[in-house]
C-alpha cells in the first residue's frame, strides 16, 4: 500500500454521509441492474450498524492526504463467526482493498471464524464480471453457483386437486437452533446463516413445516418462512411471506412428487393466512428446488439481473 495512505479503524466521528455515498457509488459501478439505486440503508442505519449496542460489525477506512478513499466493514456470523464484507472504494484506488481485506481476515480469525465472504452482483448464468475478477485478485475463490431472489403472487396460485398433507406437520415445538443445526449438519451453512438473520428470535410470525418419513418418522424435509406486513400503516396493508426456503435432507431419497407436496403444503398454508406474495432467495446449486418453484409460477421480471455470486477467502 502507498506510504501516503493511512489505514485506521472506523470512528463514530467519521462522515457517514460520505461513507454511504462511497458504498453506493461502488455498488452502482459493479451492479449489472440499471434500476439498482443503492444498498437501501440510511446514513443513521449505516452508523448504527457499526456502533449500536451489541453490534457484531467492525470497520476500517483508508485515508489519502486526509481524504477517505475506501471503507470496508465485516459482519460476524453468530452461527459460525465467519465474516461478511461490505465496502466502498473510490474508482482507481482498488489496490487499497488488499490491506482492508487483511484487516477483516484478522478479525474473523481472532473470533474463531474460518472464512471471509463477499456477495458479488451478477447477471443470471454469469460466471465472470468486474467484481468477481476484483475479489479473485484479492485471493477470494468463487462458489460454483449463484443465488437469485424470486417471488410468487399467491392470489394467482391454487393448490393441485390431488394434494394431500400426509406426514406434513407444523413444527410448533421446533427451536430455531434445531433448524440451523440440521442445515449445518447437511453442509448448508449459508442457508443456516440466512435463517439466523431472518429468524432472530422465535415468534408467531415464523412458520415452519416438517415432512416426516412415513416408515421411520424421521425428519426428511423442512420449509420455513416469515409473515410480514407490507405497506404497514397505510390503507393498503397486506401480508407477505419473506425468507421462504425449503430443504430436503440429502441422506434420504425422496420422489419429486413428495418434494412437491411439501412445497404445495407451504404455499397452501400461506394462502390460508391470507398472504399475497412470497419471496425466496435460492441458490442454483439446488436446481431441482429452483425448477419446482418456477413451475409453480415463481418469477422476477429482473431475474436476468437479480443474482449474486458468493466469493470466499479462508483466513
Amino acid at each position: 500500500m502507498n506510504n501516503s495512505n493511512v489505514v485506521r479503524q472506523l470512528s463514530e466521528n467519521d462522515n457517514f454521509d460520505l461513507l454511504l455515498s462511497l458504498i453506493n457509488q461502488t455498488a452502482n459501478r459493479y451492479n449489472p441492474d440499471p434500476k439498482f439505486l443503492g444498498i437501501g440503508m440510511t446514513v443513521s442505519e449505516l452508523k448504527d450498524s457499526y456502533f449500536s449496542s451489541g453490534t457484531n460489525k467492525e470497520g476500517y477506512v483508508v485515508e489519502k492526504e486526509g481524504k477517505v478513499i475506501a471503507v470496508m466493514g465485516v459482519s460476524l456470523s453468530e452461527v459460525t463467526s465467519n465474516g461478511y464484507i461490505e465496502f466502498g472504494v473510490a474508482e482507481g484506488h482498488e489496490e487499497v482493498l488488499r490491506g482492508l481485506t487483511d484487516k477483516c481476515s484478522s478479525i474473523v480469525n481472532q473470533k474463531g471464524g474460518k472464512k471471509l465472504f463477499r456477495f458479488a452482483s451478477s447477471k443470471f448464468g454469469q460466471i465472470r464480471n468486474r467484481e468477481i475478477t476484483l475479489w479473485e485478485q484479492l485471493g477470494f475463490n468463487s462458489e460454483e453457483f449463484s443465488d437469485i431472489i424470486i417471488s410468487l403472487d399467491l392470489r394467482d396460485w391454487n393448490v393441485p386437486d390431488d394434494f394431500h398433507n400426509e406426514n406434513i406437520y407444523p413444527a410448533t415445538d421446533m427451536e430455531l437452533s434445531d433448524i440451523r443445526q440440521i442445515l449445518i449438519d447437511d453442509e448448508e451453512e449459508l442457508i443456516a446463516e440466512l435463517v439466523s438473520k431472518q429468524f432472530v428470535t422465535k415468534s408467531p410470525d415464523q412458520i415452519v413445516l416438517t415432512m416426516m418419513d412415513k416408515e421411520t418418522k424421521e425428519l426428511v424435509g423442512i420449509a420455513y418462512y416469515r409473515v410480514i406486513i407490507a405497506n404497514e400503516g397505510s390503507n393498503n396493508e397486506f401480508f407477505d411471506a419473506s425468507g421462504f426456503g425449503i430443504h430436503f435432507r440429502p441422506r434420504y431419497q425422496l420422489d419429486k412428487s413428495e418434494k412437491e407436496r411439501l412445497l404445495h403444503a407451504s404455499l397452501l398454508s400461506m394462502k390460508q393466512l391470507g398472504i399475497y406474495h412470497v419471496y425466496s432467495r435460492i441458490t442454483l446449486k439446488n436446481f431441482e428446488i429452483f425448477s419446482m418453484l418456477i413451475r409453480e409460477g415463481f418469477d422476477d421480471p429482473g431475474i436476468d439481473q437479480n443474482c449474486t455470486v458468493l466469493l470466499f477467502k479462508t483466513v
